[in-house]
């Protein structure tokens, strides 16, 4: 099957010539592979100092809460994911005071020590899977590798391994690079890496995968770039 204006060698599964950006099929056909990516919550003025970026990044977690779309940089993840700890030590020491100084029973155990630190978890759990997920997107995985996390202890430390790996430089299916979006990316990282070894290029306009050598998108017919090389 050619295309019937560059007779260029096509899929039946096109909906634009690779070659020249010719449309195959009526638009009514076509099914976009675009996401939403939650850009709108990117804020660009990070804070200075440990304290104040650790406290912005959690509120980034509330401001994403469910959102399990786009990247999550390694910054966003342990800034936040600290902070999550700092509170349920805190409660820990504040319940163990309260239960040794003032009320010692097991009933106050319960009441001050651990049904703080359920509620804390409960109220941190959505918004921490989801920020795992895009933590997880962010070095170019599928959110699916966070149940590694059920796996007893190897499990546990290959997430946090992966979890700990710094972003994927390219935009990819998952959205574009947060250092990107927050001006940290080195420029060398991106633009001088020959980035035709890479397995597919993922469409700005779309985000559909497509063999290096297309020039045009075969799912919107958008032109493809060197920048979109993923």
């Amino acid at each position: 099957m050619n295309c019937p204006n560059c007779n260029n060698p096509i899929s039946s599964e096109d909906r634009f010539c690779k070659n020249c950006g010719y449309q195959l099929k009526p638009e009514n056909v076509f099914v976009f592979e675009r996401q939403s990516f939650p850009q709108e919550f990117y804020n660009l003025k990070i804070p200075n100092g440990f304290i104040n970026r650790m406290l912005y990044w959690y509120k980034m977690v509330f401001m994403k809460y469910a959102v399990f779309k786009g990247r999550a940089s390694r910054a966003e993840f342990w800034y936040a994911l600290f902070f999550y700890f700092l509170i349920f030590l805190g409660l820990v020491l504040l319940g163990n005071f309260i239960l040794v100084f003032i009320f010692n029973s097991e009933e106050s155990k319960l009441l001050f020590v651990i049904l703080p630190l359920v509620i804390w978890t409960l109220i941190n759990l959505i918004p921490f899977i989801a920020l795992t997920i895009r933590r997880l997107h962010d070095i170019n995985l599928s959110g699916w590798w966070i149940l590694l996390g059920f796996i007893p202890y190897i499990g546990e430390v290959l997430l946090l391994i992966l979890l700990a790996l710094d972003s994927y430089p390219y935009d990819n299916k998952y959205g574009p690079s947060p250092k990107k979006i927050y001006g940290t990316e080195k420029k060398e990282n991106y633009d001088d890496i020959n980035q035709t070894e890479n397995k597919f290029i993922y469409c700005t306009q779309c985000y559909h995968e497509n063999n290096p050598i297309n020039n045009f998108c075969t799912n919107c017919g958008a032109k493809l770039t060197k920048n979109e090389l993923s």
